[in-house]
Order: structure tokens, then sequence, then C-alpha cells
């Protein structure tokens, strides 16, 4: 028997033969958003690079004429209808510098705004019609030091993309975001450990161990929380953090590569030392 969903008895039932597509439709987490989607009876178009894995390939986001043509193969898997639009594509490179950003700014931010805006127009026919982006705790809530300095501004600006978005397409659609932390099997930290197995299992450890919760989240739980903005006719403009409370603690810089959060009573001196946060001496 398969799971319900999520959200209120009166959300599930008005959602049967609702029309989704979801950017990011081919990663772990857009997999779960779509799942959830489907198990509320929604019809859900998968968007994403990986065909094997998707209804509609997107190449590259920055070219518009691939990406208005991938969005009209969406309206077309759809049946011409589409009520909600979920942003979830992401990831970080695998390279780090300069020459990565455009990259890392395409996966995470360009996508968003490049659907919403082609899509937007589609929306606003649906009583419905909204847009919900997926980005990272990590860098709206919490400091970015580091190997995810970029992968940190471009889902910060996920968030300041939505908050335009809804004043932009006012009062026709709606659009809110879900911030999420750290999670089980999250790719993002499995790159940062260099797929190294006990690398990951360590770093998820201390991510979790750097949350409030004491535990990552999972992407059936980040997947439900887009279910329910999505339902939320009254919502716009609305952030939902799902970190486990991670953005309360403090984050630093770790010999393993990436960021992991610690609580304030268990920073150790070292650490805060080798951050730049030395005692100055008196008169320096």
């Amino acid at each position: 028997m398969a799971p319900e969903p999520v959200g209120s008895i009166a959300s599930r039932e008005n959602f049967k033969e609702k029309k989704v597509a979801v950017v990011g439709g081919d990663s772990l987490l857009g997999q779960a958003i779509a799942e959830e989607f489907r198990l509320a009876g929604g019809k859900v178009c998968a968007i994403g690079t990986e065909e094997a894995s998707c209804d509609v390939i997107i190449k590259d986001y920055m070219d518009l004429e691939d990406t208005k043509d991938g969005c009209k193969q969406a309206l077309e898997v759809l049946g011409g209808q589409i009520d909600v639009l979920v942003n979830a594509a992401g990831g970080i490179s695998q390279g780090m510098g300069y020459s990565e950003m455009p990259k890392i700014a395409q996966q995470n931010l360009i996508s968003a705004q490049m659907c919403s805006e082609l899509l937007a127009p589609e929306l606003a026919k649906s009583e419905i019609g909204n847009i919900v982006n997926v980005g990272g705790a990590l860098g709206s809530k919490l400091k970015m030091p580091g190997a995810l300095l970029d992968y940190g501004v471009a889902k910060c600006g996920v968030a300041t993309l939505t908050r335009n978005h809804a004043l932009q397409f006012a009062p026709k659609v709606r659009c809110n975001v879900v911030l999420f932390g750290p999670f089980e099997g999250d790719p993002v930290l499995a790159q940062l450990a260099g797929h190294d197995k006990s690398k990951e299992k360590a770093l998820m450890e201390t991510a979790a161990n750097g949350t409030l919760l004491k535990r990552l989240g999972t992407p059936q739980e980040i997947a439900a929380a887009v279910f329910y903005i999505a339902t939320q006719e009254g919502a716009t403009g609305t952030e939902i953090v799902l970190d486990g409370g991670a953005c309360l603690t403090h984050w630093v810089n770790h010999p393993m590569e990436g960021l992991v959060g610690v609580m304030p009573e268990k920073l150790p001196m070292g650490l805060l030392e080798n951050n730049g946060n030395k005692k100055r001496k008196a008169g320096a």
C-alpha cells in the first residue's frame, strides 16, 4: 500500500489531477518532491539534465532557446496546463574557483529564474498557480566560508529571487521558498567528501551534530514542506526553513573539506584561532 503524502486532508483531496513541473527532477531531492505530488494525485513532469530519469531535458539553463524549448515540452507533457512549478535544481561544481562560478549560478539560481519567468504566464491561468523554489539554509542563514562560498551565494540568491518574484507575479501567482539544511544522502556533502564513503559518513555525522536536533533531515521531509506550501493559498513571499536548527549554531572551517556545525559551548579554541578570531592584544 502506497504511503500517504504529508499535508492537510483538504489539500490532498483538492490536489488530484493538478499539473506540476519539477525542475531538477533527476536529483535525489527532486525525485522525492515529484513522488510527493504524485502520491497526492498530481500529474508530474520531471525536468532535468539526465535523460534516463526525466520527461524533459534542459542541458543549459543559460541558453534561452534551450530553456524555452524545455518549458514548452513540459507544458505539452502536462497537457497544456500547469498549476505548480517547483525549482529544485542545484548542486556544486566538481572544481572550485572563478571559472566554476557561472556553472554553480546556472545550476542553483539561473535555472529557477529562467523557468519561473517563462512559465509564470501559464501559471497565472491556474486558480492555484504558484512557484516553490528550493534553496539552501546554508546560503541564506549560515556563514559560508571556504569551499561552499559560491554555492552559498547562489542559494542565497534563490531566497532573494523568491521575494522579488512574489512581488512581480502577484496577485495571480504565488511564490515561496523552502530552505533546507544537510539531509540524508545529500550529494553536496558526498562531493565535499570526495565521494570517499568513510569521509562522507564522518562529514554527515558531524553535520548532524551541528544541528539542534542532532540528526540530518530527509528528502521526504523537504518534499513534504514543498507540498505543504504549494497548497497554502494565503502564502506568498514566504520562507520555510528545515535545517534542524543548524542556523542557530556556529559554523566554522573544518579540516575535512567543507563545513560542519558545532554548538557554541563546544567550539574548540584552536578552530577559533585558525578562523582568524584570535583575541587581540591590548593596543593592537
